[in-house]
């Protein structure tokens, strides 16, 4: 009977101990950095959203979080220069990302009974970080005006066409043409999208096409292939064993080893090419390596995953971002 009575005090006393030690570890979690109080985690959203006022991201600067930043830079915010003076550079002409803007313009034409023709395109801007980079953003306005310009003055023609389409063949499709830009990377440095292209004009089927597009953000100048690429002939031979693993079963027009010979610079074909955060991306487009029926090819390579194939110019970016809009 006494043994039982010990047993159970001891018992009581470790369970005692352990609420103890509990409410010590709730006290200790109350100083968050979040400056909450609740330990709260910080969200995703909060983590690639831009930092558009550095004042809303300042951390709470008590001794132990300052001496916790020292040991782990990784949890401190990385856009703030005041926390990170060594990092300023970067943050004002590197990694730092924002959000541009995407808009619609559309055109269409008809008869008063259905659509002829019509044409959609993207339209793109910087958005907030516009003051930022003005050469950028003229850059963009410019190629905005010219899609704009390019799409009222095909309407006229384009409808003519789709009128003696349809009363020849019966055929009700409307003919049109569709632009769209897909932003792959914007941020201090790089400022690269995709655009896609697809149309009916008549014929069997339709045509569809994707390009790149990569500007140095501070200056608005188009990035050349050279300052991305050291080795060319590296780079051919990369992508002839790319294509034939990742696509097996397409049949080429040609070796791939021959036909990649003909792409580059000062060469019968260019490279079509887009620049993401971590890597660059090739696109090869209907009808250039193979059938329409085969469709487009991509490869990507990443910067740090063949040696002596970049020139180290141009780096990624590796805090989160979004790269699709």
């Amino acid at each position: 009977m006494k043994k039982s009575i010990i047993t159970l005090k001891i018992i009581g006393f470790l369970i005692a101990a352990a609420m103890l030690l509990c409410a010590c570890s709730q006290d200790e979690g109350g100083d968050d950095i979040s400056g909450t109080g609740g330990g709260s985690e910080i969200s995703e959203t909060e983590k690639i959203k831009p930092a558009a006022d550095p004042a809303a991201e300042t951390v709470d600067n008590s001794e132990d979080e300052a001496k916790a930043s020292e040991d782990s830079p990784k949890d401190s915010p990385k856009d703030s220069p005041k926390d990170s003076p060594e990092d300023s550079d970067k943050t004002e002409t590197g990694a730092s990302p924002f959000v541009p803007l995407i808009s619609q313009g559309y055109v269409d034409r008809g008869d008063g009974r259905s659509t002829l023709y019509y044409s959609k395109y993207d339209l793109i801007s910087l958005g907030k970080a516009a003051s930022d980079y003005p050469a950028l953003e003229k850059k963009l306005n410019d190629r905005n005006e010219e899609i704009k310009k390019k799409a009222e003055g095909d309407a006229d023609s384009m409808e003519s066409e789709a009128r003696a389409f349809r009363d020849e063949t019966d055929n009700e499709q409307a003919f049109y043409t569709i632009n769209k830009a897909y932003v792959k990377r914007a941020d201090g440095e790089i400022f690269s999208y995709m655009s896609t292209y697809e149309d009916f004009t008549g014929g069997v089927h339709g045509s569809y096409g994707n390009g790149g597009v990569n500007y140095y953000t501070a200056t608005g100048e188009e990035v050349k292939l050279s300052d991305v690429i050291a080795d060319f002939d590296l780079l051919r031979d990369v992508l002839a064993d790319r294509l034939k693993a990742k696509y097996p079963d397409t049949d080429w027009f040609d070796d791939l080893n021959t036909a990649l010979d003909a792409y580059g610079d000062n060469k019968e074909y260019t490279f079509n090419w887009v620049l993401e955060n971590q890597g660059i991306t090739f696109i090869f487009n209907p009808y250039e390596l193979a059938p329409y029926a085969y469709g487009q090819q991509f490869i990507t390579i990443s910067y740090n995953e063949v040696p002596g194939l970049f020139t180290g110019k141009i780096g990624g970016y590796d805090g989160a971002y979004v790269s699709s809009f």
